[in-house]
């Protein structure tokens, strides 16, 4: 999980190095218990989410993955 920041826009980025097989399925992005997206992984096993206005302060964020045929669900 990589966040990134470019003038008013947060850049989030997950990636997993899983050798052959590679993960599928979904991320979703929160802010606490807020919801700010959910993207498909890509077929590299990547997903990539911008959020841009967010408001001054300290975030919580999360990401959850639904898991697979290969592998587990999991949050971090």
């Amino acid at each position: 999980f990589e966040p990134r920041r470019r003038d008013s826009v947060w850049d989030f980025r997950c990636e997993r190095d899983c050798g052959a097989a590679k993960p599928s399925g979904s991320i979703t992005f929160r802010d606490g218990l807020i919801v700010l997206g959910i993207v498909t992984l890509s077929a590299s096993g990547e997903a990539s989410f911008s959020l841009s206005g967010s408001t001054v302060g300290t975030r919580s964020i999360m990401v959850e993955y639904t898991g697979d045929a290969n592998y587990g669900a999991g949050i971090g």
